[in-house]
């Protein structure tokens, strides 16, 4: 009986201990950091409990924070432990969002998209790193072909050709210059414009 109680004791103890920091210091509400680290809210205060995560209050204050600092520890705990356990873990949407650096808004549009592979785990969606570092491998391509091809819409075509908006128009309908449609707009690759240039030009007479 004395055994269990210092133990519920010691809990308490751990429980409560709650340092006082500065209001300068960079920390985040519970709720705040319920979202950094993609986990429900119960699931701080259960960190907390069992020493995963230690709280801060500021200077004449009662509500408990969390260092970022902290936070980014027990991340990176946590992804060292997983890498162990699995090379190719499956990520929760919001873990993917922080993994992409994006809002988790956004990996649901790729889902539904189907730009990026998901998995099915009961009622929970699951995303495998490896699917995302496919993903961030494409669009790293896509963005330096775009930078040395570029898609340019119908008045930037025609400023590159230095005619009006409506010959651009008439030329892709006669089949003259191949279109990209995004959606409701048309865009044409430079290479596209340059060699209908290049095929059109009138060598110059030898002197």
């Amino acid at each position: 009986m004395t055994t269990v109680a210092a133990a519920t004791t010691a809990m308490t103890s751990t429980i409560t201990r709650v340092d006082t920091i500065d209001p300068s210091e960079d920390t985040m509400t519970s709720h705040e950091a319920a979202a950094y680290l993609g986990k429900p809210l119960w699931k701080i205060g259960t960190l907390r409990a069992q020493g995963e995560l230690r709280a801060v209050r500021r200077v004449n204050t009662r509500a408990m924070r969390y260092r970022r600092a902290d936070l980014d520890d027990y991340l990176d705990r946590q992804r060292r432990d997983t890498s162990r356990a699995n090379p190719d873990p499956l990520l929760s949407m919001p873990e993917a969002a922080a993994y992409l650096n994006v809002s988790e808004r956004e990996v649901w549009r790729l889902r539904e998209r189907r730009l990026v592979e998901t998995v099915k785990v009961g009622r929970h969606v699951r995303v495998r790193r490896s699917v995302l570092d496919a993903y961030t491998g494409l669009t790293r391509k896509r963005a330096a072909a775009d930078a040395a091809d570029p898609l340019l819409n119908v008045a930037e075509a025609a400023v590159y050709m230095n005619v009006p908006e409506r010959m651009v128009y008439r030329l892709r309908y006669a089949g003259e210059l191949a279109a990209v449609r995004c959606g409701r707009i048309l865009k044409f690759r430079r290479s596209v414009l340059e060699k209908y240039l290049v095929d059109r030009s009138t060598p110059a007479r030898a002197a």
